[in-house]
């Protein structure tokens, strides 16, 4: 079950101050015709921060015209502020690629400014887009760089979020200890500077800990301490991902019905944002809950309309993941005819975007549905497809082996120290003796790197067909 465990929102600058009434946004908007172009830059980036966590589409275009505004006029500073402003937008919507460009890009001309509040933001941002990418080493060495920063300024919000981002790395690796240690520390530097929300993506963060091993009393409490602040405040992002977790944990210690109404809620939310991301993601969650309540009519309905939506998004990889999990619900169920339906709609899409992992563990789901039915020429025939691309990726990675180690031939021999020894003329026939036994156990050490490579491959087949037949 896909989990809206988003920690991202403790990056600087990318808390959204949306705790202002509405009021101030429209006094925004009419100031506009009233101002120059350096004040326009400055009010359409800060519509950027009041539209983001509700509508980023339209937070986007305000950026965008900043940005233009800014170029015509060569304001580094204007130029700077917007592109960061811009990132940040494709960072929400998952385009990770366009928001390190956007990032860098901002990063170069707030170091030609010698701007060091906006470089640590900058560093900031790059670390999270790292961190979701799965780039830790990369993620934690930019955070790193941002809190001197943020030390010498002595500013504590900022090191507040390096701090949590800090935390999201550790998080994100498995190192839960640490995790927890500088989520507390965020915590409570949040506290001093008295920011509400920072505090409840704190609660958040550390709520999704305690769910990750299984302490759903606490990570409830957390959650619900993060609810009862963004209940209070104009953040709708984060609000829905309080409902979506309270729904997780809910669903986690087994009370489905209970679960429900905080999944709808999120459901709800995301809608009226217009996040069509999260909304899949919901209605995934909803479906999965119906099957447990065993409505599947509803579980059904929800399900296909996350794998629409998966879609029309152009996650497909995801749509894919959806259709394979109620392929595997009909087939613990012993419904092996609605199981192999599902599994084909999902090789079909796994066949589209070429992935293939996906497309073998589908060629193995199948050939097990057809076992189970008796159908026992379509189970070899998807047993043979199974065959046939394992075998051609055994094949491609085995190339890829012996490749590496004929490109790092001379420097596995000189390693040895073969060269110096050839050089010693006193010693010539021993040195040519090393010359060739450097070279057969070069050759015996590629023969055995590739007996253990398809050793250790076909352990893990095996292991994952005994897996899919209990």
């Amino acid at each position: 079950m896909f989990k809206l465990k988003t920690f991202f929102f403790c990056i600087f600058i990318f808390t959204a101050f949306t705790s202002l009434a509405q009021s101030k946004k429209d006094s925004l908007i009419l100031l506009l015709p009233k101002v120059n172009d350096e004040q326009k830059v400055i009010i359409l980036n800060q519509l950027n921060q009041e539209t983001r966590m509700n509508v980023p589409s339209i937070a986007l275009s305000y950026s965008e015209k900043a940005l233009i505004i800014a170029q015509k006029n060569k304001d580094k500073n204007g130029i700077a502020l917007s592109l960061k402003n811009i990132g940040i937008i494709y960072f929400f919507t998952d385009e990770y690629s366009k928001a390190i460009e956007y990032f860098t890009n901002a990063l170069k001309i707030f170091k030609e400014l010698n701007n060091k509040k906006e470089i640590s933001a900058c560093l900031n941002n790059i670390a999270s887009v790292y961190s979701y990418q799965g780039n830790y080493p990369k993620s934690l060495d930019y955070c790193f760089q941002s809190l001197e920063i943020d030390k010498t300024l002595n500013d504590k919000k900022g090191m507040a979020i390096t701090l949590s981002n800090i935390g999201e790395a550790y998080h994100f690796q498995g190192n839960y200890s640490k995790a927890i240690i500088y989520y507390m520390q965020s915590l409570q530097l949040e506290k001093e500077t008295g920011d509400k929300e920072g505090m409840g993506d704190c609660f958040l963060n550390i709520g999704v800990v305690c769910e990750e091993n299984e302490n759903y009393n606490l990570a409830l409490q957390n959650f619900k301490a993060a609810l009862e602040i963004f209940s209070k405040s104009k953040n709708k992002m984060s609000l829905a991902r309080c409902y979506n977790n309270i729904g997780m944990a809910t669903f986690d210690m087994n009370n489905y019905k209970e679960a429900l109404p905080f999944f709808e809620q999120a459901l709800k939310i995301k809608r009226e944002i217009g996040d069509l991301n999260g909304e899949a993601i919901c209605l995934d969650n909803l479906g999965k809950t119906y099957e447990k309540l065993g409505d599947s009519t509803k579980a059904t309905d929800y399900l296909f309309e996350s794998v629409l939506m998966n879609l029309e998004i152009g996650n497909k990889k995801n749509a894919n993941f959806t259709l394979r999990s109620k392929g595997e619900f009909y087939y613990n169920k012993k419904n092996y005819l609605k199981a192999i339906d599902y599994y084909k709609n999902a090789l079909e899409i796994a066949q589209e975007i070429n992935v293939n992992d996906d497309l073998l563990a589908l060629y193995k789901d199948l050939s097990n549905s057809y076992v189970a039915i008796y159908d026992f020429e379509s189970a070899h025939n998807y047993d043979s497809l199974y065959i046939a691309l394992s075998d051609s990726m055994h094949k491609q990675e085995a190339t890829e082996m012996l490749n590496y180690l004929s490109n790092n031939q001379k420097s596995i021999l000189n390693s040895t120290d073969i060269n110096s020894m050839a050089d010693n003329k006193s010693n010539n026939n021993t040195s040519k003796g090393m010359i060739v036994l450097g070279y057969s156990c070069f050759i015996l050490l590629s023969g055995f790197m590739l007996a253990l490579f398809f050793y250790f491959k076909e352990r893990k087949i095996n292991k994952f067909a005994q897996n899919k037949k209990s």
